[in-house]
């Protein structure tokens, strides 16, 4: 009897693993084809937009993207934690949660509509405006209906979903631009590929898996807003704080050195999209398992921690690579007008450790309902950054936004950390961090000894001395080698 309940017990287990592996790896093919297609259209923007064009392009959907945030009010969060947790429910949780988004969405567009004649536009930049507003808001509604698909784990959909939205958006700007249509008709297309996108996912969630139900009852929407104005709350503080240097900017210098910053932010922010979605397919798991038993939460501590090292070497090894070819990277991605955004990019890649870790810790906290923390700590990077931008921005343009941004994001980083550790739980931090971190000091050493003879050797040398020191230092150990053998294993099982 005790065999058989120990049996049943590791069959679960291994099945939960299988299926958190399943839809980890559908949700980073449908992040790279973000990142992919985000590139691309990044690629063709910068080169039919000129410098002061592109700073313009950057500062509205800057602006219309933050006022914007209010209306993600937590809401896939709080609801993906509800459906996971009761799936009978999960219609009322849907459209409890569209209703919520849907008011605020009404509320936001008329802020924004509002706010026009204070942004000093031309009228072309007003009717973008309004476009952009539009585009953000059909985007924030497919989210929600994506929502769905996390709660269900079946991240299978969010891929097919993000194929055809980037391929339809590829294809409308570059059609826009090929055509020479002008500044309007960017916006124009990525409006009409969101329409098509809103479209699909609506489709999509009605027809395979629950119908939302409206049901405009005052005590239960209130109880679903009391769980989620603090995520608001941290959604916009957030916002703010990644973008107020484009808004200092702005109104402190001008929309060339917005361009010259907006450039390597872009692909910072790119970047962003592979450990926020990725986590997110973690979070219905950590929010049983943070509350589950003592070996449920054993369990999560592991789990946890093998996704940090992860992300943790993903983006110190990521962030050495972009800041050795900044430059070329640069020229690349956006062409030669932009060479002058190579010392930006070189300072703010820095970031991309910060940048893969920072949702993993913050999800955490909301997993254990310490969500106010969050929101603390995002206030407090805020009150710091804007002394520095005051006195960076007037006096280096585009490199001291660069530099004030670094410094934000680092402080904020080991502040959330700081918290997660005192109210959560503690693992092995730092001495993973200090193995993975001689992995990126050995990658870096490579490519510097000898870039100057060919990039191509460079490439291979940093390569070479990163495996042998992600061996030699622990970084990778037996344990993670025996676990990769597992999912690939049971890959292939699956496929057969």
């Amino acid at each position: 009897m005790t065999t058989a309940r120990a049996e049943s017990s590791k069959a679960a287990i291994n099945g939960q693993n299988s299926g958190l592996v399943g839809n980890f790896i559908a949700t980073a093919i449908a992040r790279i084809l973000d990142i992919a297609g985000n590139l691309a259209v990044i690629l063709i923007i910068t080169r039919y937009l000129s410098l002061e064009d592109y700073g313009r392009y950057g500062f509205i959907v800057s602006f219309v993207t933050t006022a914007v945030t209010v209306t993600y009010f937590g809401l896939e969060i709080v609801s993906i934690r509800e459906m996971a947790c009761d799936r009978e429910a999960a219609p009322l949780a849907l459209g409890n949660a569209l209703t919520i988004r849907w008011g605020l969405s009404g509320a936001v567009f008329i802020f924004i509509l509002a706010s026009i004649p204070f942004l000093h536009l031309t009228p072309e930049g007003s009717l973008a405006v309004f476009i952009v507003a539009v585009t953000r808001i059909l985007i924030a509604s497919s989210m929600m209906y994506q929502a769905v698909f996390k709660a269900f784990e079946r991240m299978e959909y969010d891929a097919y979903i993000t194929i055809f939205f980037q391929a339809i958006n590829l294809i409308f700007i570059a059609f826009a631009c090929y055509l020479n249509l002008g500044f309007l008709f960017i916006f124009y297309s990525q409006a009409l590929a969101s329409v098509l996108r809103f479209i699909a996912v609506f489709i999509v969630v009605r027809r395979v898996f629950i119908k939302p139900v409206f049901h405009f009852d005052k005590v239960k929407l209130g109880v679903f807003f009391k769980y989620t104005y603090v995520m608001g709350l941290i959604a916009l503080s957030m916002a703010c704080c990644n973008n107020m240097e484009i808004f200092f900017l702005k109104y402190l210098a001008d929309n060339e050195e917005i361009s010259l910053f907006y450039a390597p932010y872009s692909i910072l922010s790119a970047a962003q999209f592979i450990p926020t979605v990725m986590i997110t397919s973690f979070f219905p798991v950590m929010s049983r398992m943070i509350k589950g038993s003592q070996e449920e939460k054993e369990k999560l501590i592991f789990l946890f921690s093998k996704i940090c090292k992860l992300l943790a070497m993903g983006g110190l090894l990521g962030g050495v690579v972009c800041f050795s070819f900044s430059n070329q990277i640069i020229d690349i991605i956006f062409g030669a007008k932009y060479d002058a955004a190579g010392g930006v990019f070189s300072i703010v890649s820095l970031n991309i450790f910060f940048t893969f870790l920072v949702p993993l810790f913050s999800l955490l906290m909301a997993a254990a309902n310490k969500e106010i923390i969050v929101f603390f700590c995002s206030l407090v990077t805020i009150a710091l950054k804007v002394p520095f931008d005051l006195w960076l921005i007037p006096a280096y343009g585009n490199l001291g936004a660069g530099i004030a941004y670094a410094a934000g994001s680092a402080f904020y980083f080991f502040l959330i950390l700081y918290f997660a550790f005192s109210h959560v739980f503690t693992f092995a931090f730092f001495s993973m961090l200090a193995k993975s971190l001689v992995s990126a000091l050995s990658l870096a050493a490579g490519f510097f000894l000898f870039k100057g003879m060919n990039i191509p050797l460079s490439v291979i040398a940093g390569i070479v001395f990163c495996t042998i020191t992600l061996f030699l230092s622990g970084a990778i150990d037996k344990e993670d080698i025996d676990i990769f053998k597992k999912i690939v294993l049971k890959k292939g099982e699956r496929l057969g």
